[in-house]
């Protein structure tokens, strides 16, 4: 009983801000976190956040162009991500993130020139607690993503854009060097065929009670996408 008493102890001062509990001393400004001390440094983490480990989601390109469901606003900006648990970066714009990528979410080169973006395992294992308007970021934690409404929202994205043709002309703009309608045409093909391959992976994934927030069994996907096709 007496150690329950003092982790309770410990994390109402972290919570609080009392300070002498391992947390950055550098303060939270507006959003931003402030971090436990985890004995690593800030270039570290952005390692940890963002080495590519050969997850495969969707081209690089593509990500950065793609719009949020039923209006114009990026994908990847961070209240949309943050609806499905998934958290910003406070240091984006960084060599290690150039592009402003949610936690987790990484940069994958492939030979033939076309990078991809993945996902590693800081998306599934950096936590945050917050409390009386400070964010305490606990790199290592669980989160609180909730991976099957991020996959069937981005789903919809995609078949948004290959169903309006004013949203495919805009994001063919931004992915082609040049958006030719020869190009485009190649381009739909490629959306429609990675779009059924997304589907697949959700049908497989899914479970009949979704996962929710801070439930996810990687293991079981994983082996869908190894074994199960």
């Amino acid at each position: 009983m007496q150690f329950h008493k003092i982790k309770i102890g410990i994390l109402a001062a972290l919570l609080s801000g009392l300070g002498p509990v391992g947390v950055s001393t550098a303060a939270a400004t507006g959003n931003e976190a402030q971090y436990l001390n985890q004995n690593w440094n800030s270039e570290q983490r952005q390692r940890f956040y963002f080495t590519p480990q050969g997850s495969y989601l969707l081209p690089y390109s593509w990500f950065l162009a793609l719009k949020q469901p039923n209006n114009d606003k990026p994908f990847i900006s961070r209240n949309y991500i943050e609806q499905f648990g998934y958290l910003a970066d406070d240091a984006a714009y960084t060599p290690s993130n150039p592009d402003g990528l949610p936690i987790g979410f990484a940069k994958e080169p492939v030979d033939n020139g076309e990078a991809w973006v993945g996902m590693t395992c800081a998306a599934c294992h950096t936590g945050e607690i917050n409390y009386r308007g400070q964010t305490i970021r606990i790199d290592g934690a669980p989160t609180l993503g909730d991976f099957s409404s991020f996959e069937q929202n981005l789903i919809l994205a995609l078949q948004q854009t290959l169903d309006q043709p004013k949203k495919f002309n805009r994001f063919a703009q931004a992915v082609l060097t040049d958006p030719n309608t020869a190009n485009k045409a190649v381009l739909k093909a490629q959306v429609s065929d990675h779009l059924n391959w997304l589907n697949q992976n959700n049908a497989r994934s899914t479970p009949t009670n979704p996962y929710g927030n801070g439930r996810v069994d990687a293991f079981g996907i994983i082996m869908n996408e190894v074994f199960g096709r």
